[in-house]
């Protein structure tokens, strides 16, 4: 037989990518497969089975049908344009994106610039492309939490991710035990697991857990401590079933309560945050404070931070490190901090201060 017309070597799994073929993904595991498998057979032979329905409660689907269905697809496709199958722009189409940031500022009560914005084709896109972002090497850890949805773990596995699972306490409502959190980090970096991704899904997709704003805080915190960016998965956001119970956004988290306690009080003007985890709100101070401050070799904004750290332990910094508009007063605070205490206690501080210095 002619070399060239023998038959090649069949494919098999060993000629694959190990990566993709370790990858497990539950939701659409066998159990999908015999569901299906299930609904075929109750067309085709329906007496071979001792039930006469299959109830799919494998996946859940948030969405319906609204009475403003047909507008919104106008309004989708006029945004879209006459072609539907032109490409767009890398971001998706402006239009859409506005309708998000438009949501998103509703929800939150703080702007939203469409620019910041990336449109992909589900969540699972979203997720693979910032998973591949930073799959640097096999010592790249991703947190995640255990229950997860399996997605996550599959990817973990294309990508050759690092695993750095951290356990909800399901004694105490599927919370986040931060301590333990924190430990995983270290742990991994002592082995040489640079920890560099760390997926919060809140609500729970798989216990129905809504995380409270302290717990929420105090995770951006520990992100911010060892400079680990935060995925936040929050798809089920308007599924919320007790009414005492409210969801918090990842974006609007800290940096709104303490943004608008500045702009409410005398003395102070803060420009509204749009990314970070900085404040920097200028400082409006009486004379006999400005007066007391050359006195004490201080320039005003030292002063008024010496002040504010004596008084309540909060430890800011003053703008004069980074360079001001001469006769401007600065300071810059992260708005990190856990709970809420420490900022009614410098708004307490702050109006004493002006009183005392009243001219």
């Amino acid at each position: 037989m002619n070399r060239l017309n023998k038959p090649s070597i069949k494919k098999t799994l060993s000629d694959l990518n190990e990566n993709i073929v370790k990858a497990k993904y539950a939701i659409r595991g066998p159990l999908l497969t015999k569901l299906e498998t299930y609904e075929q057979q109750l067309i085709d032979r329906p007496e071979s089975l001792s039930f006469n329905q299959v109830t799919n409660a494998l996946i859940g689907n948030p969405q319906t049908y609204k009475k403003d269905v047909i507008e919104r697809a106008e309004d989708l496709i006029y945004k879209i344009g006459k072609s539907m199958g032109a490409y767009t722009l890398t971001k998706g189409i402006l239009g859409i994106r506005q309708n998000i940031a438009n949501f998103i500022k509703e929800r939150d009560g703080e702007s939203c610039d469409p620019e910041d914005i990336y449109l992909t084709n589900g969540t699972t896109f979203a997720i693979m492309n910032i998973f591949n972002l930073f799959a640097k090497d096999k010592n790249t850890g991703v947190l995640l939490p255990i229950l997860q949805y399996p997605l996550y773990t599959a990817l973990l596995a294309m990508y050759n991710l690092e695993l750095l699972p951290y356990y909800l306490n399901e004694e105490e409502g599927w919370s986040i035990d931060l301590t333990e959190m924190e430990n995983v980090i270290k742990k991994s970096m002592s082995r040489g697991i640079t920890p560099q991704v760390m997926v919060i899904i809140n609500p729970g997709n798989h216990t129905g857990s809504i995380l409270s704003f302290d717990t929420l805080a105090n995770i951006l915190k520990i992100a911010n401590k060892y400079g680990i960016i935060v995925i936040a998965d929050e798809v089920y956001q308007h599924n919320i079933i007790k009414a005492d119970v409210q969801f918090h956004s990842m974006k609007k988290l800290r940096a709104k309560k303490l943004y608008r306690i500045f702009n409410s009080l005398k003395g102070f003007e803060c420009e509204e945050p749009q990314g970070g985890m900085y404040l920097f709100p200028k400082l409006i101070l009486p004379e006999n404070a400005i007066r007391e401050a050359r006195l004490a070799g201080y320039e005003p904004d030292e002063f008024y931070c010496h002040k504010l750290s004596d008084s309540t332990g909060i430890c800011v910094v003053p703008g004069t490190g980074f360079g001001q508009k001469p006769g401007t007063y600065h300071i810059r605070t992260t708005f990190l901090p856990a709970g809420t205490n420490w900022i009614q206690g410098w708004k307490e501080f702050h109006l004493q201060f002006l009183e005392n210095f009243a001219s």
